[in-house]
Parts: C-alpha cells; structure tokens; sequence
C-alpha cells in the first residue's frame, strides 16, 4: 500500500471511484491518529500562548480578537450564525439528494466531496475564465470586475512564481 502525505490523502476526496475516497479517509484518520500527542502538544502551545496574550491586552474571551481582527462586533456575528443555522435545511436537503444521486440513502463522510457528474471535456484557462465572467454578468457587474481581478492577479502570481523557477533552477526543470 501507498503511504501519501495529508494533503494528498484530502486531495482525494472528491475522487470518483468510491473505493478511493474510503480508503483515503481511513489513512487519513489513521494518519491524524497516529499524530494525536504531537498535535494536542501544538494546539496547546498555540492556544495557551493566545490566552494568556489575550488576558494580558485585556480582552474578554478568546473571541474578542478574531472579532476584533475581523473588525466585526458580537451582533453581527450572532446575526451571521443565525444565518448559517437557518441555511442547515437547505444543506441538509442538497445532501440527501447527493446520497439519492450516488445511490445511497445517507452519504458517508467520504462521499462528502464525492463527484456527481463528469465533464464531457477539459477547458482551458481561457474558455474557463470566459464561461465565469459571462455567468457573473447576468448577474452582477461588481461580481464580474471582482472576477476579472481575481484571475489577472492569479495570472500576476503564475508569472512571478515562474519566473522565480526559473531563476533559480533554470528553465530546464
């Protein structure tokens, strides 16, 4: 059997042969099982440390600062909950129709990520790129500026990472 790192074990949760998936999850249960001391050691550490600089800066609860670093108010992380909750049905709703799809009556923790359907083909970078920014333009122009910003700085950041490779391998590599 082939032993794979975490993120390769997570890269295979949505792969289509549910004999895969399965075994995927299980390594990586095993996996994290194995890793259980030194990881509660880490989070400990992280945590502890959190605390005890959150008591010292004088903030209520450990909440406070990922509040204050969202720049967000308890009101209005109540009111995000809240609306997180109310979203539960239709999620539970999409997940039994997932299981229906799959032939199953409940999905498994593997068969969450699973695939429903394949694509007739593959598309390029720029048929992709195409087809979101003309959906997002039925829609909303502000959506679809967003869209065009986020691939041209993903372009920018290909082309920079390239280009470090480059310099320091060569281009032979």
């Amino acid at each position: 059997m082939k032993r794979l790192p975490l993120p390769a074990l997570i890269n295979l949760h949505s792969h289509p042969d549910e004999a895969v998936r399965r075994r995927a999850y299980e390594a990586e249960l095993a996996l994290l099982a194995s890793a259980r001391e030194p990881l509660a050691a880490a989070l400990n550490g992280v945590k502890g440390e959190a605390i005890t600089l959150n008591r010292r800066r004088g903030r209520e609860d450990a909440l406070h600062a990922a509040l204050d670093m969202a720049r967000i108010d308890r009101p209005t992380l109540a009111t995000m909950l809240a609306a997180m909750e109310a979203s539960f049905p239709a999620f539970r709703r999409y997940f039994r129709a997932k299981a229906q799809r799959l032939g199953k009556e409940r999905l498994a923790w593997w068969d969450i990520w699973a695939p429903t359907a394949t694509a007739a083909r593959g598309y390029s970078w720029d048929e992709t790129r195409d087809f979101i920014l003309k959906q997002f333009a039925t829609f909303d122009d502000e959506l679809v500026a967003m869209a065009r910003r986020a691939f041209d700085a993903r372009v920018a950041i290909a082309l920079r990472m390239l280009h470090w490779r480059e310099e320091r391998f060569g281009t032979d590599h």
